[in-house]
């Protein structure tokens, strides 16, 4: 039964998948992001692997602030508002949940303070965040906030695209976006059943070795 509920999850979690969550890899014949500093990229680049800029520009950030994981980050208004995306497999009917992580550009002062991006699911918004009180105070310190929403899956691709309301060079930040499905009841009860026999065989094993010493 463990064996079958690892199954049903690990089938559960390759229908949906995000490449290069954290923007750290560039495309084939694309670079990084020079170390310490950014590259502003325009509709519609693909120099990052797996996202598109779809409209306006993007700041590519490498460095030149502290990113929530790895390096890389982006800023969401490179010359003004921009937006990127993104592409995936996915199960109709399937409820998925997405994370990212959020703060905004420290440079901004305070024509910053109130950048607001879109978060949409095949161009339905889903969700609206605001930097208030979470901004980067400096490149060191940049507050990054976790943000989630969940979705129900249409079809068997979704597009997620992120797009800045801020038109502006100093947008709001995000890095480290997933995307994982909600396991169904069933499955739950499976794993929960799984585990137990697990235990359960455990306990057994060790109590057959302290009988054989």
């Amino acid at each position: 039964m463990a064996t079958a509920a690892a199954a049903l999850m690990a089938g559960s979690a390759q229908a949906a998948s995000i490449v290069n969550g954290s923007f750290e890899i560039a495309s084939d014949g694309y670079s990084n992001p020079v170390s310490g500093g950014f590259t502003t990229l325009n509709a519609v680049s693909n120099a990052i692997q797996g996202w598109t800029v779809s409209n306006g520009s993007v700041d590519w950030i490498n460095g030149y602030w502290a990113a929530a994981d790895g390096t890389h980050s982006i800023d969401l208004s490179g010359n003004g508002n921009g937006w990127i995306e993104q592409t995936f497999a996915t199960n109709a009917g399937t409820l998925y949940t997405v994370t990212y992580y959020l703060s905004g550009n420290p440079d901004a002062g305070s024509v910053g303070k109130n950048a607001v991006i879109e978060a949409l699911i095949n161009n339905s918004t889903i969700q609206l965040s605001d930097i208030t009180g979470i901004k980067g105070d400096s490149h060191d310190q940049m507050n990054w906030e976790l943000k989630r929403f969940q979705f129900t899956a249409q079809g068997s691709q979704t597009t997620l695209r992120f797009q800045s309301l801020t038109n502006n060079p100093y947008g709001a930040a995000i890095d480290n976006v997933s995307i994982s499905p909600v396991p169904e009841p069933a499955t739950w009860a499976m794993m929960i059943g799984g585990f137990g026999l697990v235990g359960g065989a455990m306990r057994r094993r060790s109590r057959m070795q302290t009988a054989i010493a």
